[in-house]
């Protein structure tokens, strides 16, 4: 399938030096625990974030918004991006190519076609791979553009918050955490990198305490997580219920209000976080979430007052998606994240400038 306009062609630019913003995908989807297919997000996402503006939902556009794609980190290591993505113009097919040393045998069928749900990657594999996202990020972060990173399961969060950790250092920093789970189990399946063991792999940076966290929309517990919050009542936690009973505008005044006074903010956006009435392609669904609206209102009125300064977007499944829904909602989400950090950023620097001429 083709599309009528090029990848970003609003907001695309050729070089990191001209850009805004910085884009990178991590195509992998290894460590997660049930259904899979969100190593072809980055390329689905892609084909078809030409079909947005560059115009924000109240009309508004950045002056300088541009954005720098710098690719995929191909999964396994050594495969080149090419060999990863394929065609950006290809049709996006079901088949999921991943490098096992052991497959399962429970299957989804998923449009006449069979889906697996979690064949293992070789651990060396895995954290080779992390290391490399790791070292990339960084890289990105230090360019001083706000980098956003398409998933790829919610396990590629690990090295990118390692290293917004590490470029940050020194600074006040915090974690805003969109999901339906919490993800704050020590080990699932054996695994420590498991996309259930995201958060917790975040508390272990330099920096980043229970305190420095917020969960956000979660509704779904495993036993370890909900005894590991209790023993953390320091760590913000924004149930859905909550959200629903007390209104987007309260909980996101609420958010502002608690981490007003932090350097630098990284938000990572699962998007099981929705209903999956709004978000059917994903591997972990889980029902009761938020709309749409209520995920962009939310993430437009925290980036528009705190300083985010990266942000994933994660667990987009196409090939269990209907009708591209799940990829639109994330690449929504995308531009009006995009635009409300960059008026924000615009509006700093002419506070700022209007502050000298006084």
């Amino acid at each position: 399938m083709s599309m009528p306009f090029e990848p970003w062609h609003e907001i695309i630019c050729p070089s990191l030096e001209e850009a805004s913003a910085v884009l990178l995908g991590l195509p992998f989807d290894g460590a997660a625990c049930a259904r899979r297919g969100a190593a072809q997000a980055p390329a689905r996402i892609r084909m078809l974030s030409g079909l947005p503006t560059r115009f924000n939902e109240d009309g508004l556009e950045p002056r300088h918004f541009k954005l720098f794609d710098a690719g995929d980190l191909p999964f396994p290591p050594g495969r080149s991006e090419k060999e990863n993505r394929g065609d950006r113009e290809a049709e996006i097919t079901p088949e999921i190519q991943v490098t096992a040393t052991e497959t399962v045998e429970a299957t989804d069928s998923v449009g006449g076609e069979e889906v697996d749900p979690g064949a293992a990657c070789r651990e060396d594999e895995v954290l080779h791979y992390f290391a490399a996202a790791e070292a990339r990020a960084l890289e990105l972060l230090h360019s001083g553009r706000f980098c956003l990173f398409l998933g790829g399961d919610h396990s590629v969060s690990i090295p990118l918050v390692r290293a917004f950790a590490r470029a940050h250092t020194g600074k006040k920093v915090g974690l805003l955490h969109f999901d339906a789970h919490p993800d704050l189990m020590d080990t699932y399946e054996g695994r420590t990198w498991s996309h259930a063991c995201t958060q917790r792999r975040s508390l272990e940076q330099q920096g980043l305490d229970p305190e420095d966290m917020a969960l956000i929309g979660v509704r779904s517990f495993m036993e370890e997580e909900a005894a590991f919050l209790a023993s953390h009542p320091e760590m913000a936690v924004f149930r859905v219920r909550e959200i629903y009973r007390c209104g987007v505008e309260t909980v996101a005044q609420e958010i502002i209000a608690r981490f007003r006074d932090y350097d630098s903010l990284y938000m990572t956006i699962d998007i099981d976080v929705l209903d999956p009435a709004y978000a059917p392609g994903t591997g972990t669904p889980d029902a009761g979430g938020l709309s749409t609206r209520e995920l962009l209102e939310l993430v437009r009125a925290i980036a528009g007052a705190l300083p985010i300064k990266a942000a994933d977007v994660v667990e987009v499944s196409p090939p269990l998606d209907a009708g591209d829904i799940t990829s639109l909602a994330a690449l929504k989400v995308i531009y009006e994240l995009l635009a409300a950090v960059l008026l924000r950023e615009e509006k700093n620097r002419e506070d700022h400038a209007a502050g000298e001429s006084v």
